[in-house]
C-alpha cells in the first residue's frame, strides 16, 4: 500500500477514473467508459475530490418513492387541536441536510421535569425523546434547566402528523403556519420524485430549505 492506505490497483483505477472523469457528465458514464463498479467509481471521484451529476442508471427505470404508512395511536378531535396550539407555542420544524440529502423534521423542547407531555405525543404521533443535560453550563454559574427533546423526522412521518393533526388548519394567526406550510409543499413535492435524486431534483429541495431560512428572518 501507500503512504495513503490505497492498493496500487486500487490507485490505478482511480488514475483511470480520473481521466475518463474529464470528459463526462454522470457517475454511469464514467462507469460505461471504465468498465469499473459504480462504488469504485464514487471512492475514485471523492479520492480526488471530483464532483459528478448525480444520474440514474441509463438502462435501468427509477424507482418512485414508496409512501409508507406511520403507525399512530387515534386520538380525539381536542387532543388534536392541544397539540397544534401547544406545538405553535413550543415547536419546530425544519428541512434537516446531512451529506447533501434533505428530510423534514418535528421537534419539541421542553425542560425535563415536564417530560410527560412529550411521552403523550411520543405515545400517540411516534418519534424519539432525548435527553440533554445542562451540567456544564450551570458550572459556569448559569441558571440552566436539563431539556427533553421530542423528535420526529421523515417524509412518511412528518407529513402524517401534519395530516392527521391539523396543523395547517390551526385557527391561531401564528408565523410557524408559514413554516409548516413550506415544510409540508417540500413533502409533496419530495413524494413526485423517484427514489433516487439527481441534482436538480436535490436542488428543488434545498430551494425549499431557503426558502424556509429566509422566512425566519422576517
Amino acid at each position: 500500500m501507500n503512504r495513503v492506505g490505497i492498493r496500487p490497483s486500487t490507485l490505478e483505477k482511480f488514475e483511470r477514473i480520473r481521466d475518463a472523469a474529464q470528459n463526462a457528465h454522470s457517475i454511469w458514464e464514467v462507469v460505461s467508459a471504465t468498465g469499473i463498479p459504480r462504488t469504485t467509481v464514487w471512492r475514485g471521484l471523492q479520492h480526488f475530490g471530483i464532483r459528478l451529476e448525480r444520474m440514474p442508471r441509463p438502462d435501468q427505470p427509477r424507482a418512485p418513492y414508496i409512501l409508507t404508512e406511520h403507525p399512530m395511536v387515534a386520538a380525539s378531535p381536542v387532543w388534536y387541536s392541544a397539540f397544534c396550539g401547544f406545538f405553535m407555542g413550543e415547536g419546530y420544524v425544519e428541512i434537516a441536510t446531512r451529506r447533501s440529502h434533505h428530510a423534514p423534521r418535528m421537534q419539541i423542547n421542553l425542560r425535563a421535569d415536564d417530560v410527560a407531555i412529550l411521552h403523550a405525543i411520543a405515545e400517540r404521533l411516534g418519534g424519539t425523546i432525548h435527553y440533554f443535560s445542562k451540567e456544564k453550563e450551570r458550572l459556569t454559574g448559569k441558571n440552566s434547566r436539563d431539556q427533553q427533546r421530542w423528535c420526529l423526522a421523515g417524509w412518511d412521518r412528518v407529513k402524517a402528523v401534519i395530516e392527521v393533526t391539523g396543523l395547517l388548519e390551526c385557527l391561531l394567526p401564528a408565523k410557524k403556519l408559514r413554516d409548516i406550510q413550506i415544510v409540508y409543499d417540500c413533502i409533496l413535492a419530495r413524494l413526485e420524485m423517484p427514489h433516487r435524486l439527481t441534482d436538480e431534483e436535490h436542488a428543488v429541495l434545498e430551494s425549499y430549505r431557503q426558502k424556509l431560512l429566509q422566512t425566519r428572518k422576517l
